[in-house]
């Protein structure tokens, strides 16, 4: 049974890493619902690396471009690839130090199911609305420093479980006037170092020297690769043709059973 869960718990956060479903939700579900016991934090972190190597794996023409254009900006020339790696690094430095002061002064606690139920309703409202109000007018291509920054820091609310890292980034990215498509792969492309970051403030806390990694957390990131690149090929894949419809219908039906379970109105 626990190789049943490490299976379902990896495949889930590998998924809700990529699509704007939120990790969090799903957890505080199985938890509370199925009553099933959390896998340890290496097991998270193993799955958040396999779901940071799906993203690399997918985007690695993007990440090698922007490579090779750095190393031509080193050599005196000028690179627009090279800009969009600074960018990049530029925006993850606000949301690094806004969870670096987080960590240090905010204490966050538990949150409960209704505090998650809200947060992801909230967010399903806000893409729904903000999604089909935006114009669709930019290109990953178009994408200025201001607008990395804008986007890299609401990717800072992974602080507040049930928000979703990926929704408010992509919500953002719509609002800046970005195609569906080209919103997802820049909203991806700025988790890239806020994945890393996560991963070693982990570390940090656990004790890099005391971490021990077991067959589950192997399976757990093998899990987490291949579920996140499934997703992210799906997404991109969907966005082409259609709208962010049915991820607010997720999030919605999946925040009002968190409600429902949180208020009493729904038994399991």
């Amino acid at each position: 049974m626990a190789l049943a869960q490490d299976v379902v718990l990896a495949i889930l956060q590998g998924v809700a890493e990529i699509f704007p479903i939120s990790p969090a939700a799903h957890a505080a579900l199985l938890e509370s619902a199925v009553a099933w016991s959390m896998p340890t934090p290496i097991f998270h972190m193993a799955v958040r690396t396999g779901a940071l190597l799906g993203i690399v794996a997918y985007f690695w023409q993007d990440i090698w471009a922007m490579a090779t254009g750095v190393a031509r900006v080193l050599k005196g020339k000028r690179d627009t690839d090279a800009r969009l790696a600074g960018q990049i690094l530029v925006a993850a430095i606000p949301v690094l130090a806004i969870g670096f002061l987080a960590a240090q002064y905010v204490e966050i606690g538990p949150y409960s199911l209704a505090a998650i139920g809200w947060a992801m309703i909230a967010g399903a409202v806000a893409l729904l609305v903000l999604d089909h109000m935006s114009m669709t007018v930019k290109r990953v291509e178009h994408t200025t420093f201001l607008d990395a920054v804008l986007v890299g820091v609401m990717q800072a609310f992974v602080l507040v479980p049930g928000v979703g890292r990926v929704v408010l980034a992509v919500t953002m990215a719509r609002v800046l006037g970005y195609e569906r498509t080209s919103a997802a792969r820049l909203s991806l492309l700025l988790g890239i170092p806020v994945l890393v970051a996560l991963n070693v403030r982990d570390a940090l806390e656990l004790g890099i020297q005391t971490i021990e990694v077991s067959n589950a957390d192997i399976l757990g990131g093998a899990l987490g690769l291949v579920s996140s690149l499934t997703a992210v090929v799906v997404l991109m894949a969907w966005l082409k043709r259609s709208s962010f419809m049915p991820f607010v219908i997720y999030r919605l039906a999946l925040g009002g059973i968190l409600l429902a379970l949180a208020y009493g109105w729904l038994q399991i």
